[in-house]
């Protein structure tokens, strides 16, 4: 079952998009399988791209995407409504974006693993430029800048999602923008002007 989740296309006649309040009201009422399949198609690229941002490689950004599904899987009994449903879900994926960063830096590379590695698919030019840029940053400017941006969420939503004062992300915000600027400045994309 979750395999045929995980490739859920968008736009099946057999799926109608649920607003978080109703995936919410499905999981009071232990309709379980129907709240995920529910998170699943409103969710997914939107995990995708976290991760993405997160990782700076398609890759493990995949990886990350499909644990992320999976634990939401597991644990969706656990799902207690404190918080936005956007809120727990970004939670659970920027857990495993950190998890799987730390074992991919603290994993010994054996040589015939490094020759055996396949490249990651190249992504568009204009979105690699981005990524790049994105990887510029420190790690917490560039989940703000995602969440912020990306994924359209409130200052308020990004200063909740990160556990931080609303103050810290305007911060984190202002110098991303300022680093993303000079990035793009240095590189001959923008003029310095058009900061």
């Amino acid at each position: 079952m979750i395999a045929k989740l995980l490739w859920h296309l968008p736009g099946s006649e057999s799926f109608m998009a649920r607003t978080d309040s109703e995936i919410q009201q499905l999981l009071r009422a232990g309709r379980v399988e129907e709240a995920f399949e529910a998170i699943v198609y409103a969710y997914q690229h939107r995990i995708y791209r976290l991760a993405l941002a997160m990782t700076g490689d398609p890759g493990l950004a995949e990886d990350a995407a499909q644990e992320t599904l999976l634990r939401l899987w597991r644990h969706m009994g656990s799902f207690r409504g404190e918080s936005q449903l956007g809120t727990w879900i970004y939670t659970v994926c920027r857990n495993r974006c950190l998890t799987l960063m730390e074992r991919r830096a603290n994993r010994r590379e054996d040589p015939a693993d490094v020759l055996a590695a396949r490249p990651a698919p190249a992504a568009p030019s204009d979105y690699s430029d981005l990524l790049a840029a994105l990887q510029a940053l420190d790690a917490p400017q560039r989940e703000a800048v995602t969440l912020f941006y990306l994924e359209e969420q409130s200052y308020e939503d990004v200063s909740r999602h990160m556990g931080v004062p609303l103050g810290t992300v305007k911060t984190w915000l202002h110098r991303a923008r300022k680093a993303l600027a000079d990035w793009f400045a240095d590189r001959g994309i923008v003029e310095k002007g058009e900061r």
